[in-house]
């Protein structure tokens, strides 16, 4: 016998539930798979930026380590609550919630910063709910 939440999870399988799945196959799925790749990307950025810094701007190790030792714990303490969040209000609130500010704090900073985009550390806290509900 199946329990009764193996019978409430159970969908009919008629043509409008495979063309609503086909629909979010085609339109959501490709924009997840971006909006996560770009977050990677921001993320293993600053492994890349050493080769930079140590250049141009005389950075041993431990000032390196220092500052991503300090990326990390803002990540940290924004990944946390942004899960917590996502159970809370549910995953379409959160994916508006992560755009919205990323708009508001990037359209800020580059205000602050003269035109420039360059403030990583603080611009790379947007992305931070992006892997929500994955670790």
């Amino acid at each position: 016998m199946h329990s009764p939440t193996a019978r409430r999870l159970q969908m009919p399988e008629n043509g409008a539930v495979k063309a609503l799945f086909s629909k979010i196959d085609r339109r959501l799925i490709p924009l997840l798979l971006i909006s996560y790749m770009i977050a990677y990307l921001d993320r293993i950025n600053i492994g890349y930026a050493q080769l930079q810094m140590k250049q141009s701007l005389t950075f041993d190790d431990t000032v390196y380590g220092l500052g991503a030792g300090i990326f990390f714990v803002g990540y940290f303490l924004f990944e946390v609550p942004s899960n917590l969040l996502l159970e809370r209000i549910g995953a379409r609130n959160t994916l508006l919630r992560i755009m919205v500010l990323y708009a508001t704090l990037h359209t800020r900073v580059r205000r602050r910063a003269g035109g420039r985009s360059d403030v990583g550390t603080v611009q790379g806290y947007r992305w931070r709910g992006n892997g929500a509900g994955c670790g």
